[in-house]
């Protein structure tokens, strides 16, 4: 968890990408979502918040969208997070950029028919990059963990080190139930005003 030294201008503008791929196991995905929308509502109402969900869920449409006016101030990827190796392969982002092998994590987008895409944390770093992203939520297994030998193979570390400001990520698996109280507690103290270390620390 960074810390986020500059206001943001309002409204503070919410993406959340729920992904449930077919084939990676059920998850109610509307558990997340409905306590996110529950704690911000009298902010969007207000104005000062504006929540948008990324359909499909899908890294091209992210990659679309992180592009676009007006910039995004908090990505929240609700889903299924993994951390392995891949061995030396290399492979090509959605853009045709190459990227690097090695342990590192990944998390569960949809491809458009529905099915599992597994995005490595290098490529969602070069995706967030100058993309005006401040702070990541990431309700995702194993969003923190890394590899003992590099500092940098999770996906909260990769985007830290991309440019966002400040990331909350899972560094092992987490019942959704315990997922759902998180979100609510620490959206609600975010809305109320609090920096995000203090409302991550009492959520």
């Amino acid at each position: 968890l960074g810390a986020l030294p500059i206001p943001m201008a309002l409204p503070l503008r919410v993406l959340l990408v729920t992904a449930r791929p077919d084939d990676a196991g059920f998850v109610d995905p509307r558990g997340i979502a409905r306590e996110l929308l529950d704690e911000v509502q009298p902010q969007i109402e207000a104005g000062t918040i504006a929540l948008e969900f990324l359909r499909p869920p899908t890294r091209a449409v992210l990659r679309e969208r992180l592009s676009m006016s007006p910039p995004i101030h908090i990505l929240h990827f609700d889903g299924h997070g993994t951390f392995r190796d891949t061995g030396s392969d290399t492979g090509l982002t959605d853009d045709g950029k190459v990227l690097s092998g090695g342990a590192q994590g990944m998390l569960a987008f949809e491809k458009d028919d529905g099915s599992l895409d597994l995005a490595p944390a290098d490529e969602l770093a070069q995706m967030l990059q100058d993309s005006g992203v401040r702070l990541a939520v990431l309700t995702a297994c194993q969003s923190a963990k890394g590899a003992s030998d590099d500092l940098f193979s999770s996906v909260a570390a990769r985007m830290i080190r991309s440019g966002v400001d400040a990331v909350v990520a899972m560094s092992a698996s987490v019942l959704v139930a315990s997922a759902a109280k998180y979100v609510e507690a620490f959206y609600r103290r975010l809305a109320s005003g609090e920096a995000v270390t203090l409302a991550h620390e009492r959520a």
